[in-house]
């Protein structure tokens, strides 16, 4: 198996090596208008077994997740923090520089999903002992892990907001890498993003618990994605209080695992999205959710002051 795994291995290392020099050239030609500093690691994986490669693909996740929240805390902060970030980090002041690193992310997260395919096909073809099987199912959750991540799914609605925006020309260099279609069947939506050819990802937009359209998704810490006021309402909480405040003990409504609530992640690129595709879908529900708010606030701040009349 060690000579099979190796040949997959080498041949990994063979078809990632032109993006690993174009990530290099960007590191050391175009480090003043790159967001991610040019010293992070590339992945390549280079073992010549499957406790090897289960490693390299671990660290290549962990590597993009790290890049793909720098960038958006970046683009998600204010005008003053933007100023603090671009100081300590030396970022660029371009958004064309932060399109090209939601570019470079997307290329990452897409041919390392598909090199860990080409070596579980390999793998396939080879007859695996107990523990060689175990290596194997760990290869498969990080392929789902890169395709499901939730940071892939902001990155790519950032980079195709931007483009939509206009605020920057859409130069060959950056547009055509993905496609995006949204779909709709007795009022419920989905997307599709298109990485490659032989590589798409399909998300179901439609929230698990009000079944309509997700509005302000935020995905807790399993990878669920959920309305905001819905997050907050399945845990007890309003909307004012924010998720932060959930019991600790607090469920997912889907998949019912404890302790999701404090990892939740509001993926503001996916509402925008959402937005400017859904526009008249969007602007109903807006309303319907302020109207909705505003009186969950009156009657928290009534209890509050009865409670405080009452001592």
């Amino acid at each position: 198996m060690g000579d099979q795994s190796g040949e997959a291995a080498q041949r990994i290392v063979d078809t990632s090596s032109s993006f690993s020099d174009t990530w290099m050239a960007l590191g050391e030609k175009e480090h003043n208008s790159q967001i991610i500093s040019s010293h992070a690691e590339h992945i390549l994986y280079d073992e010549q077994n499957l406790p090897g490669l289960v490693k390299q693909a671990t660290k290549a996740v962990a590597d993009f997740e790290k890049r793909a929240r720098r960038l958006l805390r970046f683009q998600h902060a204010s005008h003053f923090q933007k100023l603090l970030f671009r100081v300590k980090h030396k970022f660029a002041r371009s958004r064309m520089a932060a399109m090209k690193e939601g570019k470079n992310l997307i290329s990452y997260a897409s041919i390392n999903a598909n090199e860990i395919l080409n070596v579980l096909q390999k793998c396939e073809k080879t007859k695996l002992s107990i523990e060689e099987n175990k290596y194997k199912k760990q290869l498969q959750a990080m392929r789902v892990r890169f395709l499901r991540s939730r940071w892939l799914i902001e990155v790519i609605a950032f980079y195709i907001n931007s483009i939509d925006s206009k605020s920057v020309p859409a130069t060959p260099h950056l547009a055509g890498i993905l496609s995006c279609s949204f779909e709709s069947e007795e009022g419920k939506y989905s997307v599709s993003f298109s990485l490659t050819d032989s590589l798409k990802i399909e998300i179901d937009l439609t929230c698990p618990i009000c079944l309509e359209t997700v509005f302000e998704p935020v995905s807790l810490g399993c990878g669920h994605v959920f309305c905001f006021s819905c997050a907050c309402d399945a845990a007890s909480i309003l909307p004012l209080e924010g998720l932060e405040s959930a019991c600790k003990k607090s469920k997912c409504p889907s998949c019912r695992k404890k302790g999701v609530y404090v990892g939740a992640l509001h993926l503001k690129g996916l509402n925008i999205l959402i937005k400017n595709r859904c526009k008249d879908q969007w602007e109903e529900r807006r309303k319907r959710e302020r109207t909705h708010r505003l009186q969950q606030a009156k009657e928290y701040w009534n209890g509050q002051l009865a409670m405080i009349m009452s001592t």
